[in-house]
């Protein structure tokens, strides 16, 4: 099977996971919307922001190093779990500190005990088999989309009776810890290759050395998804939070998460044919036509109908959502082009264009969330996320055509 098949394949695995991933997420938020209140969510979605800022400030491109080197995973295994333990401790401790800025930032003493609760969830997580990234690296796409199922389902599951019992945001801390002790459990079950507490510093070296270009990105991404949260929920409150969020979850983060089930699968791709620049620039053209059309055409019902859909999906209680979701979902499908084209970008080690991109977005969106939020509310916000998404998509668009056109000039020439 050539590499573009197995890239059609991989997304389509991946693409008949985020159906799923949609609709248990989708029956997650529909009942715990009718449980807990918006400020619960607001309030969670802080502690959410907080957990990955920490992991993005500590990311060391692990996974992307295993997927793009040529030795074999017994190679790196070790080291690598050595390096994600640590890292996880590390993250815990921050998250604590964090914690107590956290608490007066937001004038929330109850968002310093989510905060702590949660710091669990790094430490639990770095105990993962790092032999789990053999999934995406030999492009067994079925079993990757297996594995975050069976993922997706204990934390759902566990959510949402710990909600009916507890009637309390804990309730979503909770079901997250309780996912992180099952993904580490599976695996240790899923694979015979079982990682050792050996670090070799040469080994540890080449994950590094890597982690430079990868680690600003990761920061830079992550801010990016995620500043608007920090300001909405400072601007106009921890409530007002909790609408955006879930109606954030179904427009925005919907088109975003299919996108990156895309680059999860074209990525590994993208890396083995790097070098074959016609065969990369055919690929990726084709899986951004196909990915965007497929997005457009699934965002038409949330764009005609918003208020039966908050109706559906939230009730009664959250109509407030209503006029977010079309500006949403047209920033969402932005979005979607710029993570779509991240995988060959990384693919060809391209991150000054991603960095930029992700520059623009931050600085861009402080500013207009802000200015537009504190004017307009929550209406406001959402124009800002999408406008910054607008200003920052040229960058990326840019990257995209020099690599490819410089990869076609280079092809031109070469005697």
């Amino acid at each position: 099977m050539g590499y573009t098949k197995h890239a059609i394949q991989g997304a389509g695995w991946n693409g008949a996971l985020q159906v799923a991933t949609t609709v248990l997420a989708a029956l997650k938020i529909a009942i715990l919307a009718r449980i807990l209140s918006p400020n619960d969510f607001g309030l969670f979605a802080l502690v959410a922001v907080a957990i990955g800022i920490v992991e993005s400030l500590t990311e060391t491109g692990i996974n992307q190093t295993i997927i793009q080197s040529k030795k074999s995973l017994s190679y790196f295994i070790d080291t690598a779990w050595v390096i994600s333990i640590i890292r996880g401790l590390l993250i815990s401790i921050i998250m604590i500190l964090m914690g107590f800025a956290m608490r007066y930032i937001y004038d929330s003493p109850q968002l310093f005990v989510l905060v702590g609760v949660s710091s669990l969830i790094p430490l639990i997580k770095g105990f993962i088999n790092p032999a789990i990234v053999s999934l995406q690296r030999d492009l067994r796409f079925f079993r990757d989309s297996v594995f975050k199922l069976l993922r997706l389902i204990v934390e759902v599951g566990s959510t949402i009776f710990l909600a009916l019992i507890l009637q309390s945001v804990f309730a979503l801390v909770y079901g997250l810890i309780v996912s992180a002790v099952f993904e580490v459990v599976l695996t240790f079950v899923m694979f015979r290759e079982r990682p050792k507490l050996i670090y070799l510093r040469s080994r540890a070296q080449e994950i590094f050395d890597n982690m430079r270009g990868l680690n600003l990105m990761a920061i830079l991404s992550y801010v990016a998804e995620n500043i608007d949260s920090l300001i909405v929920g400072k601007v106009v409150g921890t409530s007002a939070l909790g609408i955006y969020q879930n109606t954030y979850g179904f427009t925005h983060k919907l088109n975003l998460q299919l996108s990156k089930s895309v680059q999860h699968s074209t990525f590994p791709v993208y890396t083995r044919i790097h070098q074959d620049l016609q065969r990369l620039r055919r690929a990726y053209l084709r899986t951004l036509g196909f990915s965007i059309t497929a997005f457009i055409l699934i965002a038409i019902p949330f764009f005609l109908f918003p208020r039966l859909t908050i109706l559906i999906l939230l009730g009664e209680n959250w109509l407030e959502a209503v006029p977010l979701m079309r500006p949403l979902l047209l920033a969402g499908i932005v979005q979607s082009v710029v993570s779509i084209s991240s995988a060959l970008l990384v693919a060809r080690r391209e991150y000054f264009w991603l960095n930029t991109n992700l520059v623009i977005t931050t600085l861009s969106m402080t500013v207009l969330v802000i200015l537009l939020g504190s004017q307009f509310g929550l209406i406001g916000v959402v124009f800002g996320v999408l406008l910054a998404r607008l200003l920052a998509l040229p960058a990326v668009l840019l990257g995209v055509y020099r690599t490819l056109q410089h990869s076609l000039s280079v092809r031109k020439w070469r005697p």
